[in-house]
Parts: C-alpha cells; structure tokens; sequence
C-alpha cells in the first residue's frame, strides 16, 4: 500500500525473535501459494522492500530454548535462592511450565539452527578469562568444508552428571548406549502419553543436533504427534538439499543455513547488535537416579500385557490424564567454574546476555562473503555492532544508559537511534552507516 500510494519502498525493522520471523516472511513471500507461500512473485522483495534493519536478530537461534522445552527452565531460575525457588515451584512448577512452552511452536523455531556443524566446533567457547586471543578452545576447522567433526570433538549442549563422578543410572529409562539414536527408544501409542526412553553416551555428552533430536522426538513427553514441533524442522542439512517446491521447504523458511537468501540485488540487510556480555551457550544437567528408576518401572508397567502383576509400581500420571510426568532431570546449579565461564550450572559465551554472537553475527558474515551460495544475489550486508558500555542514570534507572548492547535496552542506545534513522530516511547513509563496525571476535571465530 506505501509503494502503491508513495512510489517508495519500505523499511522493515525487527528486534530479537522478529529476526527469525522475517526471515521467514521474506521466503513465505516469494513463493508460490500452491507450495505454501504468500505467492508475491520472485521480484516481490525487490520491487517494495528497500532495506531490513535486523537488530538483535536470532537468526540462528538461542540455547536457552533448549532448556525451557528440555526441563521447563531458565537460567535465571536455577538460579534463584532457595526460597524463591520453592516458591516458584509451588504455583508454576517445571512439570507445568514444561508442558506449556512444548506447546508453543515459537519455541520450537527459536532453537539454535546449523547443527553440529556451526554450534558443535565451540569456536566461541571462552576456556580461560585471558585477554590472549588463544582463549577459544578451537577444534581442527574440517567441518566447515563439509566434514563433521567427531562426537569426541564435539562441544556438548548438555553435559549429564549423575551426582557421584562414578555413578550411572542403571534404570531401564536411561539405557547406556553408544551406538543406538536417541529416537530409536522412543515409546508413543496412539491413545496418550507413554514414557519415553533416552539415551546418555558414556561420554555423558549431547551434541547440538542429539540434544534436538531428542526435544523434537519427544515432544514434551508426548511424541513426535505434538503440533508444536512439527512446524519447523531443525535438520538444517536436509533443508538445503530439499527443492523450493518441496511440501516440507516451509519447515526451514525460518533457518538461514537451510535456505538461501531471495534473490533482490538492490535489497539491503543491516546486522545491528550488541556484545561484550556473558550469554547462555550450553548447560551442566544433573539426573535423579531413584526418580529416574521410578519412571523406569512405570514404563515398564506400562508395556507389559493384562498379566502384570499388581506389586509393579504404577504411574503418578493416570491414564485419563495423559499428561507426561516431571522429568528426572534439571539444571544442575551446583556447577560454578569461573575460569570456564560456568555459573550455576550454565555455561557462558559472548553475545547480548540473550542471544549468543554465532546466532547475532554468523550468518551476517556468511551473507556478505563474496559469491555466498547463501546470497546468490549478493544483497549488501552490513554489520554493526555495538560494545555494551552500561552506565546506571538516575533519570533512567531501570535501564543500562544511552550505550548499553544488553538485548533489550539496545532499542534505547543512542547509535543504534542513529543508524536506525539513518537507515530509514536516507541521510548520510553510505559515509555512516555502510560502514561494517565489528568489536567482537567474530572475524576470527569466522575463520574456524
């Protein structure tokens, strides 16, 4: 309507999750409505969209979705006191915030997206707080050609302590395998929630994608059936491979790693974001051994046939309810190693203390390499990002100040209301903002 009624185009601004969601409006749109798209037509981006301002974009996601459909919680509630704790637990327990966040598809879409290949080689991972710049624990960089590293390579999303160094759980709920996939375990009948198995390597280690496999599995507790993880996929190799006119291509319209950029030359796309703050990148779980053997006879009771005998201890859920059962497993805020970034069983990398810098930037930097198979148009990408610099004011205190890249209070740093209005007026654009400002280490994290 602005192009029919002005002649100009438009501006589309996003903050945080906004991110993902354009981007999946940008290929929705361009595709043909017998496929699922909005049928815009391939020129549609670039006869009315002049520029994309992505700040604080979760273009390739966030871990800390990971344990909020995993256990139900956040960091910032493993790390509460005792008593606030409780009290949490009391009127809105795991169990019941586990249950409503898998029934959000958001959550689903908001998972860390490129798998092992991207979030696996832990080249943003801080191993000591040093200003050397050899403090990224840096695998071998063959899996950027095309070759996964090991799992013993791999940097885990979830590392799994069982209490004692030397205990494992030997509940038929927790088998021991190393060979055998996560899903494989699964047990789903078609009349409501049976118990589901998962496996825990010996390495105690889940890598990006068996850490996903498994919540996309599972479902909450009630299969791969539920809605909510049907709506995206996080198989971000399979979505390349998948053609346009896939009836499945519309589960990785949210995933730049899957799908390419549309094609719309004059189209220009600017990265907006701040760093220098500690940021959810994987997490230190702890298991309940005897809740865990609990559950392991109860599915056990579960699968037998009319003949089992009544001393076989039952389900706390009922049949009726078909609701999954609290999971024996949550954060384990025992864990505190500040040389590693580890505190309260979480373990910390740079980004806006939201979203990590692989999800802020990565994908930015892989757009703007010349002959980008992820921007065949070679759209111009520019990032810009912002050092937090937090100032408490007493005219604003309840924010970070005029220079704050905190995930939310970005929206009132200065620089980024300039390059915003720049952006969007046109004024000096090309001396001021066409400038790429990096302050981070992403050029050499890129380079792994």
């Amino acid at each position: 309507a602005h192009f029919e009624s002005s002649g100009q185009k438009v501006v589309i601004a996003s903050h945080s999750m906004g991110g993902t969601v354009v981007y999946y409006f940008l290929n929705w749109v361009v595709t043909d409505k017998k496929y699922g798209g909005g049928g815009g037509g391939k020129d549609w981006i670039e006869k009315y969209v002049h520029a994309f301002i992505n700040i604080s974009g979760t273009l390739l996601g966030v871990p800390k979705a990971v344990p909020a459909l995993l256990s139900g919680e956040l960091k910032d509630i493993a790390a509460m006191l005792p008593q606030l704790g409780d009290l949490l637990e009391q009127y809105f327990g795991r169990r019941l915030r586990k249950q409503l966040w898998n029934t959000w598809g958001s959550l689903f879409g908001m998972l860390p997206k490129g798998g092992d290949a991207i979030w696996g080689i832990g080249a943003d991972i801080v191993v000591s707080n040093t200003t050397d710049t050899t403090k990224y624990d840096v695998p071998s960089p063959e899996l950027i050609a095309g070759e996964l590293l090991s799992t013993s390579q791999m940097k885990p999303l979830i590392t799994w302590n069982y209490g004692d160094e030397h205990e494992i759980c030997s509940a038929q709920s927790f088998p021991v395998d190393n060979i055998t996939p996560i899903s494989s375990s699964t047990i789903i009948e078609k009349q409501g929630f049976n118990h589901t198995d998962f496996t825990i390597p010996p390495s105690r280690e889940w890598s990006t994608t068996q850490t996903l496999e498994h919540i996309f599995q599972n479902g909450g507790g009630y299969g791969p059936f539920l809605s909510s993880p049907n709506i995206f996929s996080h198989d971000s190799a399979k979505g390349w491979s998948e053609k346009p006119s896939s009836k499945d291509k519309r589960k990785h319209w949210h995933d730049p790693v899957a799908t390419p950029l549309p094609r719309a030359p004059s189209l220009k796309i600017y990265c907006i974001y701040g760093v220098g703050l500690p940021t959810e990148r994987a997490y230190h779980y702890k298991v309940d051994c005897d809740k865990a053997a609990e559950l392991g006879s109860c599915r056990t009771s579960q699968v037998q046939d009319d003949e089992t005998p009544s001393s076989v201890p039952q389900c706390n859920n009922d049949e009726e309810s078909k609701e999954p059962p609290d999971v024996p497993f949550n954060i384990d805020n025992s864990i505190y190693d500040d040389a590693q970034n580890v505190k309260y069983g979480v373990l910390f990398s740079d980004g806006d203390a939201s979203v990590p810098l692989i999800s802020l930037g990565y994908m930015c930097q892989k757009w703007a390499e010349p002959k980008s198979s992820h921007n065949p148009s070679g759209i111009q990408v520019v990032t810009r990002e912002k050092k937090h610099t937090g100032e408490v004011l007493l005219s604003d205190p309840g924010r970070g100040g005029p220079l704050s890249g905190e995930h939310v209070d970005i929206l009132g740093n200065v620089g980024v209301i300039e390059d915003f209005v720049r952006i969007a007026t046109g004024f000096e654009v090309e001396e001021k903002v066409d400038r790429e400002v990096v302050e981070s280490e992403l050029k050499e994290i890129m380079k792994t």
